[in-house]
């Protein structure tokens, strides 16, 4: 016979067994395919090719504002496609990406036989856009190279209410990932770029874009002595991210 508080014990393990356990499956909240349309994405056929020229493959930035809202940069059909928090498509946003001197896109799109669609790069693009953030007062962020004559120069395009406001001439970073160019900083609401190329007096030099000013390593260690980590929130970025396959794009919420 059991003693009084092993059949207590005995009867929690029972139900505990008994109760059904639910298997967390993040949400997918936009799926797209490849194609020009709303809603579609743009992505090179030839990984090598987008190498060559030095430009991302598929889509790879992705910001969300205070609303919910999901932006993401379809660099290859040269827009920012806006999204409601549940995935629906509600505007394209026009801005220069995979483009010629003239800021014609230079991307050759057909579609096959089989129904999909080709995306073919033919030059290297003298405008390609980078990335994209969104910082607390929901204002958007456009980050792109310009290469003309073998010089690099870069803009960053302001957005308010998805209407272009402003557009700034800014460093281009040392090293550019698809994704990695501008980064907002939690703590102050501040947007940098990092590992900027500047021939002035000092090494590892960051840009921040909102006073279009120059920092170096112990400038910017000053400008944050002192400062709390993670005080001015913005969107939930983190919440959302890209898969990429064959057959399009998932943004899946976690």
């Amino acid at each position: 016979m059991l003693s009084p508080c092993a059949a207590l014990a005995q009867e929690a393990s029972t139900a505990a067994d008994q109760v059904p356990i639910e298997e967390y499956v993040p949400k997918v909240i936009i799926e797209g395919k490849w194609g020009t349309g709303p809603g579609e994405f743009g992505a090179l056929d030839d990984p090598m090719q987008a190498e060559y020229y030095g430009v991302p493959q598929f889509p790879g930035s992705l910001a969300v504002n205070s609303k919910g809202e999901i932006y993401i940069l379809d660099h290859v059909n040269g827009r920012i496609q806006k999204f409601s928090q549940a995935g629906q498509h509600l505007a394209d946003i026009p801005v220069l990406s995979c483009a010629d001197e003239n800021k014609n896109n230079i991307v050759k799109v057909e579609e096959m036989k089989d129904g999909t669609i080709s995306f073919d790069l033919r030059s290297s693009p003298s405008f390609l856009g980078i990335n994209i953030v969104i910082d607390s007062k929901d204002n958007l962020y456009y980050y792109l190279k310009r290469s003309k004559d073998g010089k690099e120069t870069g803009e960053v395009w302001e957005f308010r209410n998805d209407k272009l406001v402003k557009k700034t001439v800014v460093p281009v970073g040392g090293s550019i990932v698809a994704g990695q160019g501008l980064v907002r900083d939690d703590s102050d609401d501040s947007i940098w770029i990092f590992n900027i190329k500047d021939k002035g007096p000092g090494s590892f030099k960051s840009h921040e874009v909102k006073e279009n000013k120059n920092y170096t390593r112990q400038q910017r260690d000053e400008r944050y002595k002192g400062v709390k980590r993670g005080v001015v929130k913005s969107g939930h970025s983190l919440r959302n991210y890209m898969q990429v396959s064959s057959d399009g794009v998932k943004v899946v919420r976690k």
